[in-house]
């Protein structure tokens, strides 16, 4: 084969993994960026559980404390 065509076939051969090295790459930082996202919404999430908990908690220990100096003579 001639050298001239062989090189410029390794040098197409070497660009071509070089953008799809690229493009993984990408995606990769697509995907972490994603999954970040998604624990996010996660904690997100958990902590509006924990804030409403924490509120009922705080509405029955005050209702809690209404009733007893009632209940004692």
């Amino acid at each position: 084969m001639n050298p001239y065509l062989l090189e410029m076939e390794l040098k197409e051969r070497r660009r071509q993994m070089l953008e799809e090295s690229e493009r993984r790459h990408l995606l990769a930082l697509f995907a972490a960026q994603h999954h970040q996202k998604n624990r996010d919404r996660l904690m997100l999430a958990v902590a509006d559980l924990l804030i409403a908990l924490g509120e009922t908690l705080r509405r029955r220990h005050q209702h809690t404390q209404h009733l007893s100096p009632r209940l004692v003579p």
